[in-house]
Formats: structure tokens, sequence, C-alpha cells
């Protein structure tokens, strides 16, 4: 808990296999508690409650978002809770509680002598929501886009213009986009790589080819130096986050060997994770006393002599087959609304090969979502087409942009690997969408000047 002079304790956990944070709001003097966005395994967080005879009394959702809250149902079999929700968010979401309590953007939120205001962000979803607490502000997924989009702005100055402006506010919101998404870790070496091959380009004076990518990584490591400061503390470690071991097991190796096995992924998931728990048991470790930096490093040394067994081939097809996926799946299937129409998940279907495994997931599925998922296939379909030919057009005009929009794309599918899910398209969003929009306006200029020629003759 904090001193005293605050009214408030925030605590933070990292869960699940998609590196999500819970937040557990504490108003000091009542106990009473509110948890932010509870989303699978919730062990941890019951414990914490436990140990500090804390009064659990609300939940506060920032989006309703599966990976958000697919703990919900099991945490109110354990607590009457009320849920707060943005009413836009309610409505996108369409799930009926009872117990919802609606807000609308600048609601105050008693929590004891605590007050939380609620701040309607809309965005990442209709009624995406950030929750403000003395200078405090809990953004859920709000910010990541946002700040990659201003990452790409500024790099994309960079590479015209060459400007030490551009390079330092692009270093230092890369590494706010890291804060939001460790996915974003490898980025600085990576663009400080591009930034001299761009220098070069422009023909820099050799002092600035080797500050201004040192600058860059300087910037782009300021933002992260409270954190892990925090951590060698506390866990010895210069880690990030302690959700890269669950990661790597349960969803690169787990999908890996779901997809070439033809298994259905939650059995291989469930069986790694019983594997691992044997394994430590039979070494004499018992896994609640580590710290959870310590698990995540026995979780990744077992994720990695699990990929070794895997041949090479079958990693860079099943590698490929789903970046290709992320590419292409139809976003609508993200939905709240259409994934509440599924009989059976894509992750739940076996097949030998992908076209069978894809026939077996549509074969499982109600007609309404069938047709869903083929209109939206069509879309997704125009829009890839529209996204190559953006990227061709962006190619022509200036090779350097396009080369740095296929490395942006290509970092995040590397790093993305076997996993697929909508969000962990949400940081090549902004790329995809300037390639599409690139082919539109040439699109319509060429109707345009079809048209002009047609009225002329």
């Amino acid at each position: 808990m904090q001193p005293l002079k605050y009214t408030y304790d925030i605590k933070a956990f990292d869960v699940g296999p998609m590196q999500n944070l819970i937040y557990l709001i504490t108003d000091i003097k009542s106990r009473h508690t509110a948890i932010v966005d509870p989303a699978w395994d919730l062990t941890s967080v019951y414990q914490y409650i436990k140990e500090n005879d804390l009064i659990l009394n609300k939940i506060l959702l920032t989006h309703s978002h599966h990976d958000h809250v697919n703990a919900i149902d099991e945490i109110l079999k354990e607590y009457d809770l009320e849920i707060y929700i943005n009413n836009k968010e309610k409505i996108f979401w369409k799930k009926i509680y009872d117990n919802f309590v609606i807000n609308y953007g600048g609601d105050i939120i008693q929590l004891g002598s605590t007050q939380i205001k609620s701040i309607h962000t809309p965005g990442h979803t209709p009624g995406s929501t950030c929750y403000y607490i003395d200078g405090k502000l809990i953004a859920g997924d709000t910010l990541f886009v946002f700040l990659f989009s201003l990452l790409l702005l500024y790099s994309a100055k960079f590479l015209i213009h060459c400007r030490v402006s551009d390079l330092a506010i692009a270093g230092f919101i890369c590494g706010l986009a890291i804060m939001t998404r460790p996915v974003a870790f490898f980025l600085p070496i990576s663009m400080a790589v591009a930034a001299i091959f761009i220098l070069i380009l422009h023909h820099s004076a050799f002092h600035r080819v080797i500050v201004m990518p040192l600058l860059f990584i300087a910037l782009s490591s300021l933002p992260s130096v409270p954190l892990v400061t925090r951590n060698i503390v506390q866990f010895d470690t210069v880690q990030l986050t302690s959700q890269s071991g669950q990661h790597l097991l349960n969803w690169v190796v787990g999908l890996s060997r779901s997809q070439l096995e033809g298994r259905i992924f939650e059995e291989v998931s469930t069986e790694l994770s019983a594997e691992f728990d044997r394994r430590v048991h039979d070494n004499g470790i018992d896994t609640m006393s580590l710290d959870p930096f310590e698990k995540s490093r026995l979780l990744t040394s077992s994720a990695l002599e699990k990929l070794q067994e895997v041949p090479l081939y079958d990693l860079v097809k099943v590698w490929l087959q789903n970046g290709a996926i992320n590419l292409a799946v139809p976003a609508i299937l993200g939905d709240p609304r259409i994934r509440r129409m599924q009989g059976t998940s894509y992750l739940a279907t076996t097949g030998d090969n992908l076209l069978e495994r894809i026939v077996n997931f549509l074969d499982g599925n109600p007609s309404a979502y069938i047709a869903l998922f083929l209109g939206g296939a069509a879309i997704a379909v125009i829009a890839l087409v529209l996204q190559i030919g953006g990227y061709v057009l962006l190619l022509k005009r200036s090779p350097w942009a396009g080369f740095f929009a296929g490395l942006v794309l290509l970092y995040f599918l590397l790093a993305n690997g076997p996993v697929f899910l909508p969000k962990y398209r949400l940081p090549m969003e902004p790329v995809l969408i300037v390639l599409q929009a690139l082919a539109v306006v040439s699109v319509w200029r060429f109707l345009c000047r079809a048209r002009s020629s047609g009225m002329t003759v």
C-alpha cells in the first residue's frame, strides 16, 4: 500500500496471454475497492484482495473487448458488484447485466472518499473510457493506436526533412507506445537502423549519422525508466513485462502446434500449461512463491525448448499463413455482437490444413454468421487489393517511404508470430489505412479524368 498521505492505492496485475493489465483501485480509509477490466486468471487478484482484507464492490470497464471482460461472469459468482460502463459501450457490446451503472463521460464515481472521473475516449471502441484518479490515468487500449499513428507521422516527417526535432519527437513517442504495448519493444533498434540509412540518403554529415540514431534510442528509452527502475529494485530485472513467457508458451507454441497437429487450440494450450506445472513441480519449485518475472523466465525457457522441437519449415508455414490471416481476416468478426452469433470459434476448430480448418469453422456456425463472414471477407479482399495497390503507388512516388512502411508491417507480422487475433493487427492499421487511402484517391482521380475526357468528347 502507498503511504497514508494518499487516499487511495492502485495495484496492477499482469494477466493472460495477451499482456493485459487488471487494476485494483482501493480507497485506503474504507478499503472499498474497484477492479478495472477483470479478465483471464484472477487467482493473484483474489489472493491480494484476501491478504489485504479489501472490500470489492465495483467493476470499471474501459471497453468491452473479450480480453478485458472475459472474467466478469466468474467474478460475479464471488462478489456482488456494480459494473460501470459508458452508455455507448453498452449499446456497442449488447451485453445485459442487471447491475450496470451507466456513465456518459465526465461522471464522478465515488469509491469511499476517493473520487474517480470517467473520461469518454471513443476510437478504439465507441464507448472506450479512461479513468482519472488524482493525477493518474488508467487508459485501457485507448492510447496505443493514437501514439503509434503519431510515431508514424513524425517518422514520415523525418524521412522527408531529416530534422532533429522530428526524430526527437518520434523517439519519445515510440517510448510511450512501448509502455502501452510491449510488442513494440524492438522498434527503437529497428527504427534507429532505418534512421542511419535515411541520413545517408540525405547526405548528412558523419557525426549526424552516428549521433541522431543514438538520440532516438535514448529518447525512446526515457518513458520506461520509472518502470524499469521499479522492476530492478523489486524484481532484479530490466524487463518491462512479465507476460512474455506465458505469451510464448500458450499462444506462439500453442497456436503453432494446434495448427500443425490439427487440434483445438485450448486443448493444446491446456496440455502445455499442465506439462509446465508438472515439470516445475518435479523440480521442487513452487510457482506461487516465484515473482512474476522469474515465472516468465521459466515459461520462456520451456517455450523455446518446445519451438526447437518443431521443424523450421513448419514454423515458417504457420507464421506465413497466420500473417496472411492477420492482414485479410474481416475486421467485423471482432465485433462483440458478431462474436456472440458464433456457434464455434476458429481456435476451437480442427483441420489438417488451412482450407479444411476454414471449411470446418464455417460448417460449425449459423447461416447468419456465415453470411456476415462472407460479406466481410469480400470487403476485406477489396481492402487488401487497395492496400497492395497503394503500396505499389507509394514505392513509385517515394521508394524510401514505401520501404519504411514495408518495414513497419514486416516488424509487427514477425513480432506477432502465429497470433492472428484482431487486437494484434492494431499496430498495422495506421499504415494500412494510409495505403488504402492512396489507392482510393488514385482510383477517384482516374475516374474523374475519365469522366472529364468523356464529357469533352
